[in-house]
């Protein structure tokens, strides 16, 4: 089912309050849950997809470069409630039709151990995306503001119970 962002502005302002810079857009996605083993083994296989999304900008108040669409897609298994395995998560973010940054992940979480994280891995390319994208996201951390860039590039990232390990070109 789809949503206007305007719909879910109650929703954000109580979960996620710095979604409210977005003037406008459109939400859809579902999940669907298999249990399997008396409960003992559920998979999750979830889509999100955002459209015609634009940002307002946190100084002037006028929207940002757009429209922007992003899909989300993931495939999980939780095991014994105890066990989480990621394989894979991807994102893709599209400004005005073309793709400008996409993201892959995995990873397994074991639940209620201190240690937790067995491993994560994943990698991020980054083709035209307007650095200006990014201030919304900067605005959660920091002051800081880019006024113009055009960033291309790629990143791995690996980490597991010993070390964090990343390559950037």
């Amino acid at each position: 089912a789809q949503s206007h962002i305007k719909d879910l502005r109650p929703w954000l302002a109580f979960l996620a309050p710095h979604m409210l810079r977005v003037a406008t857009g459109r939400l859809e996605g579902g999940l669907v849950i298999s249990m399997y083993d008396q409960g003992a083994t559920i998979d999750v296989v979830g889509r999100v997809k955002g459209t015609g999304i634009l940002v307002r900008s946190e100084w002037s108040g006028r929207t940002g470069r757009g429209p922007l669409q992003f899909v989300t897609e993931w495939k999980s298994r939780l095991t014994g409630m105890q066990h989480l395995k990621l394989d894979p998560a991807t994102t893709t973010i599209s400004l005005k039709g073309k793709q400008v940054a996409a993201l892959h992940a995995a990873g397994e979480w074991r639940l209620g151990d201190p240690k937790g994280l067995t491993a994560v891995s994943g990698n991020m390319t980054l083709t035209g995306l307007p650095g200006d994208n990014l201030n919304p996201l900067l605005a959660l951390w920091s002051e800081i503001a880019i006024a113009r860039a055009q960033i291309d590039g790629y990143a791995e990232f690996a980490v597991d119970e010993r070390e964090i390990r990343w390559k950037v070109d």
